[in-house]
C-alpha cells in the first residue's frame, strides 16, 4: 500500500496505529504540495470533472473523503471507487482536512464547471 499512495501523493510522514489490526497505515501532511502529485494526475487523465462532482459529495464537517483504487494507484493512475466491494485489495481512503473543503475541491479540480453544492 505505501508504495500506491506514495506514486499518487507526496511528502507524506508515515504513521501506524498501534490501535490498529497492523494492515492500517496512515500517511500524514500538512504541505498543500502532498497534493500536487494527484492534482496533476487529475488533470493528465482529464478526470477533473468526475472528481469534483466525487469529492463534492464527500464533503462534511470541514473535511473531503473519497476512495481510491488501489491497484491503479500502484500503476500510478487514479480510479475513484466505493468504500467496500469494488476494490479487490481494498481501497484507499483519503481523508483531506480543511477550512474550505469547496476552494480545496476547486484547486485540485481546476475550477468548477459545474454549479457549487
Amino acid at each position: 500500500m505505501k508504495r500506491a499512495v506514495e506514486n499518487i501523493f507526496t511528502h507524506l510522514s508515515l504513521r501506524v496505529p498501534q490501535e490498529k489490526d497492523g494492515e492500517t497505515l496512515v500517511f500524514e501532511s500538512r504541505e498543500a504540495e502532498a497534493l500536487l502529485k494527484f492534482r496533476n494526475i487529475l488533470k493528465q487523465e482529464r478526470i477533473r470533472d468526475a472528481a469534483r462532482r466525487i469529492m463534492r459529495e464527500g464533503k462534511l464537517n470541514g473535511r473531503v473523503v473519497f476512495y481510491l483504487n488501489k491497484q491503479a494507484a500502484y500503476a500510478g493512475r487514479l480510479s475513484f471507487c466505493e468504500p467496500l466491494g469494488e476494490s479487490p485489495l481494498g481501497p484507499i481512503e483519503v481523508e483531506i482536512e480543511c477550512g474550505e473543503p469547496e476552494e480545496v475541491i476547486r484547486w485540485l479540480t481546476g475550477g468548477a464547471s459545474e454549479e457549487t453544492s
